[in-house]
This record gives C-alpha cells, structure tokens and sequence, in this order.
C-alpha cells in the first residue's frame, strides 16, 4: 500500500492500493505527487479508481488533479530493451459523481509500466472540510491477458481462453446502458494471477466480480472444518480425561482391597491373647 506522496511497486508484485497523502480526511496543497508501477513485460496494468474526490465540481481541476499516463513501454525482444517516448493519459478532476457511469473511473494500460499522479495547487475546498472522504483510492492489477481483444479473425475467443490456462479468467458479465431498450455490452475478461483470487479485493474489471464470488463457501466450510476439528479435538481430551479418572480410582480400589485383605490376614496370625489363657 502506498500512503505518502509517491512511490513505486515491488518486483514481483501483482497488486496494490494507493491512497492519496492524507487521505482520507485531506490531502497536501502545492504538491505533484508520482506513483510507478510497473510489472513484467508481458503483462499490463488495469486501474481501478474505488474512490475520488477532489473537488466540489468538475471544472476545478486546477485545484487538484488525478492523472493516469501510460507509455515508457519496455519490450524484450533478442535481449534488448526499447523504452518509446509515445504516452497516453486519462485526467479526472472534480469527484466520482461525475463519473457514475460504469468503466469511467477504470483504465487499462497499453503497456507495462504506468505513472499515478497527483497534481495539486489548493488543498481541499472549505465545503469539502467535514465531509466522509477526501482524496482518492486506486486499486491497481498486473492483468496476464484481455480476451476479446485479438484483432485476429482466425483467432478465435476460445483459443484466447486457453491463452489464459493455469490462472483465472474473470467472467465478465454484460453492462446495461439502456436496458429498457436492450442496449448492452460485454464487460472485458481479464485474465489474472490465481493467487488474487479470494484475496479480499476485486481485481477484475469494474462490476465485476467473479474472483471473489465463491469466497464466502470456502470460509463457510473452511471454518465447518475448523469447527468439527476442535470438536473431535474436544471429545478426545474429555474421553483421555475420563479413563485417566478411571485408572485413577481403580487404582485406589485397590489399594482399599488389598488394605482390607491384609488387615483380614493379620488378624488370623495374630490370635487374641485370651485364647491362650489355661482353662480353670
């Protein structure tokens, strides 16, 4: 998790969270702030803006602003390595609210290094002083593949699933603009590492959310196992605990028995002295 005023990504990492300094209750004034992340060259980046908010309105983005670049793409072909100068970006300003529709506040890079930047002249508007959250919070992901994507003919969707065997293929789902009407779209499919499935936190494309769908079953049987475990674990102990009080009071039986029979055994070797007194 990066929480100061920039940063960059481990080697080897697939995922991570950005937060804005400060947030979320402010963030710094007069200050550009740059997050690196990069991840192997075969791979890209897709960022997903959980929450923003920046200024009361839109236009203000001078106050402060967030801006996504992508380029400094690094290609390995015959041990080379080739850093292109050619970017693009995506600027958001203002908050969330401007960018309700779904996939607005997401983007998927071209290559595999991105820039995070934070931009700002003012700090937080006085209306914004008090309010639930200030700043903004990215979650970003080291996607494998998008499939959907081939500007092949002859390479079928199919083929492109299998592109993706041995780690997770996002379901996608369809997104509704006008659904009275019937306009709808496919969401993209990510393809993503399987260690982020079940991790807690919604690495495929916006609305969707097939890597953490069946978590909860597997917490629900993972704890039923834990759960009949402690019990047989439980039994075990009262049953290991019964026999020893068992042992324990046998022995003590015995004890009493053998007491009994040797105070029996005494008595007959050892006559009253009476019995030995002359007759009169």
């Amino acid at each position: 998790m990066f929480t100061g005023c920039g940063g960059h990504s481990k080697l080897g990492q697939l995922s991570g969270e950005i937060l804005s300094p400060g947030y979320p209750t402010t963030y710094p004034k007069n200050s550009t702030c740059n997050w690196l992340i990069r991840v192997e060259a075969q791979q890209r980046i897709y960022i997903r803006i959980v929450h923003l908010h920046l200024a009361p309105t839109i236009a203000e983005c001078e106050r402060a602003s967030l801006t996504i670049i992508d380029g400094y793409k690094h290609e390995s072909s015959d041990n080379t390595r080739k850093d292109t100068s050619e970017t693009s970006q995506a600027k958001f300003c203002g908050s969330q609210l401007y960018y309700s529709e779904e996939g607005m506040k997401s983007y998927l890079s071209s290559a595999n290094r991105i820039v995070v930047r934070l931009a700002t002249q003012d700090g937080p508007a006085f209306s914004m002083i008090g309010e639930e959250r200030i700043g903004f919070k990215i979650i970003w992901t080291a996607v494998e593949g998008l499939i959907g994507e081939s500007v092949n003919p002859e390479r079928s969707e199919r083929a492109e699933e299998a592109s993706c065997e041995g780690q997770f293929l996002c379901h996608g789902g369809q997104v509704c603009v006008e659904q009275v009407h019937g306009i709808c779209a496919s969401r993209s499919r990510l393809c993503i590492h399987n260690s982020l499935v079940c991790d807690g936190i919604y690495n495929c494309v916006e609305g969707d959310f097939s890597d953490e769908q069946h978590c909860y079953s597997k917490e629900i049987i993972t704890s039923a196992a834990c759960g009949f475990s402690l019990i047989v674990l439980m039994m075990l102990v009262l049953v290991c605990c019964d026999q020893l009080r068992k042992r324990r009071r046998l022995r003590i039986l015995i004890k009493e028995r053998r007491a009994l029979e040797n105070g029996k055994n005494g008595s007959r070797t050892f006559a009253p002295y009476s019995w030995f007194q002359p007759k009169q």
